[in-house]
């Protein structure tokens, strides 16, 4: 219940939370339940599509690989399910695991981002992950393969022609 006083006013907050892009009409009615007098207020919200959520460096010598979380959180109050198909990623030497993510009402997971280059090389690329519930998340990759530290060899013994 809000008391305001004649002749006055009062400022009041309105939280407004979008999953995905878009234009957005609301209704705000104050009531004076007492009285049946009323006031109304028709708010347009225009929401644009985010820029990058997060930069991500991933630096790995070449033929070794390094990985990083990325915590998803799922605010509504239903389950969503991410899986890879909801990914677009732009480089063949990066994977997303695990294959199905599955997120209860107001749970929090993480899902990896691997790189394992095979060249030295440095480039940029982009993760996208397009979810119907949830909206889009952007990720810029910052790769990285560097030259290739003392690696062990593997002597293999065996016998030829033989079974």
């Amino acid at each position: 219940m809000f008391d305001i006083s004649g002749n006055t006013s009062k400022d009041y907050k309105l939280n407004f939370m979008a999953m995905r892009a878009g234009v957005y009409k609301l209704t705000c009615t104050f009531k004076v339940e007492s009285t049946g007098e009323y006031v109304v207020y028709k708010v347009n919200v225009t929401v644009i599509e985010t820029e990058d959520t997060e930069a991500i460096d991933l630096f790995s010598p070449i033929r070794e690989s390094v990985s990083q979380g990325v915590v998803i959180e799922n605010p509504t109050n239903q389950q969503v399910v991410i899986n890879q198909a909801q990914f677009t990623i732009t480089n063949e030497y990066v994977e997303v695991t695990p294959d199905e993510l599955t997120l209860k009402p107001r749970e929090s997971r993480e899902f990896k981002i691997s790189f394992r280059p095979l060249m030295v090389s440095e480039s940029q690329c982009d993760l996208i992950l397009k979810n119907p519930i949830l909206g889009d998340f952007k990720y810029k990759l910052n790769l990285k393969g560097t030259a290739p530290t003392s690696q062990r060899s593997l002597a293999f013994k065996c016998a030829l022609g033989q079974d």
